[in-house]
């Protein structure tokens, strides 16, 4: 479904409904009676500034407009360890019945060196605050394709290292399951893979460019748009609409795009000057994943690494599917 940002936080919610960017005012109220008392509500500047349960280090830590870091650098690694804010993504649904809104969020932690664990945190209200109730790690760069609440669980589709897979490279689709028991979360064993990681993966959605970097939001009009179908990346840059041949390479989410052909269009200035950057940095993408639900197209720009972000785009019946 289509989500509405709360700058430059976009909340997914659980069962189709949206919490508004911005509150309206209430009429106030008679004169003489009591104000109504309202219920503090998940949102960024809650989930990016909380207090959060241990890590692997059994210790609590404090985000700081959705980052930490320790003092001091790991023995024999020149970087601090860090925790940061995943995607600023927060599902908002009900998962303990209480009729309160909870919010998932994930975390992702570094210890300095090439390892980067996931997380995921649950935030629910506990009298008139917000805490983190519960945090579990899910494994070593495991990325998250999709999540939900299902009454008392909670279910992430990721994508992870399968017996065979470079941990830089995980090409193994799974379904994991958390859920209520005994007073703790506990995970749910599934021992059966759902498939690999493919183009088909991600055929028959519509993406919509939400990011072109982190911290770099993309404007939502005109839309820069793709989707993959049969070999074929194609959609609209903004202006123009854009074909290309695409092809998967050996390890799962490595990919080749060719050269984008596009129609031949003008617009105005700003508009063309962000097309004509979309279409260089496509020919450069050699590598596709899963940021916290969003798709990731991964570059080199320079020698960094950069990714653009796709958020799906609904179809009529809003699961982000193409309609038929």
């Amino acid at each position: 479904m289509q989500t509405r940002a709360i700058v430059p936080l976009r909340l997914l919610l659980a069962g189709a409904l949206l919490i508004p960017a911005c509150k309206t005012r209430e009429p106030a109220p008679p004169s003489g009676s009591e104000p109504a008392v309202t219920e503090p509500m998940i949102t960024l500047p809650v989930v990016e500034n909380l207090t959060y349960l241990g890590l692997e280090e059994d210790v609590a830590i404090t985000l700081h407009r959705g980052r930490w870091e320790g003092d001091t650098a790991v023995p024999g690694i020149a970087s601090r360890p860090s925790v940061n804010l995943v995607r600023n993504y927060v599902l908002i649904g009900d998962v303990d019945g209480d009729d309160k809104e909870d919010g998932l969020v994930f975390l992702q932690g570094q210890s300095g060196g090439s390892g980067t664990n996931m997380y995921w945190a649950l935030v629910q209200h506990r009298g008139d605050d917000i805490e983190n109730t519960a945090l579990r790690r899910i494994g070593d760069r495991v990325q998250v394709r999709d999540a939900r609440f299902d009454h008392d669980r909670i279910v992430l589709e990721v994508v992870q290292a399968g017996p065979d897979d470079a941990l830089a490279f995980p090409g193994e689709l799974r379904t994991r399951m958390w859920e209520w028991n005994s007073g703790t979360w506990r995970e749910r064993t599934n021992p059966n893979p759902m498939g690999r990681l493919t183009l088909e993966t991600i055929e028959g959605t519509r993406w919509r460019l939400r990011a072109w970097a982190d911290g770099e939001p993309a404007p939502e009009t005109p839309e820069v748009t793709l989707s993959v179908d049969k070999g074929r990346i194609s959609g609209r840059a903004g202006c123009n609409t854009y074909s290309a041949a695409l092809r998967a390479l050996h390890a799962p989410g490595e990919i080749a795009i060719a050269p984008p052909v596009a129609t031949r269009m003008a617009c105005a200035d700003s508009v063309m000057r962000r097309e004509a950057r979309f279409l260089s940095i496509l020919p450069k993408v050699d590598r596709f994943g899963f940021a916290a639900t969003e798709l990731a197209l991964g570059y080199t720009a320079g020698d960094k690494k950069a990714s653009l972000y796709f958020e799906r785009v609904p179809s009529e019946g809003g699961d982000g599917e193409l309609a038929p």
